[in-house]
């Protein structure tokens, strides 16, 4: 917005203007409209990410605790160079 488009009386009002305090209910009539609104979580919410944590880690030790020889996976081996001289037969 350029400059001459602006309201030097309500900027200066706007510049000395201090919002109200809230008053002291408003975190309370906040949540029973979100309530009234939404509707409250269910009792199992909070449980959730710590049974599922729970559940995951059994599995993941599961996972992680056979060999990997066990599951018919071997690493590839070096290779076995044989070192030729002159005149001689592998």
């Amino acid at each position: 917005m350029s400059e001459e488009h602006r309201d030097p009386d309500l900027q200066a009002l706007g510049a000395e203007w201090q919002a109200p305090p809230p008053s002291p209910e408003l975190h309370s009539r906040t949540l029973a409209a979100f309530e009234a609104e939404f509707g409250r979580a269910p009792w199992w919410r909070p449980w959730l990410l710590p049974v599922a944590v729970a559940c995951a880690i059994p599995i993941v030790l599961l996972l992680f605790s056979h060999s990997r020889t066990a599951n018919g996976y071997e690493p590839v081996r070096q290779p076995h160079f044989v070192v030729l001289t002159a005149g001689e037969h592998p």
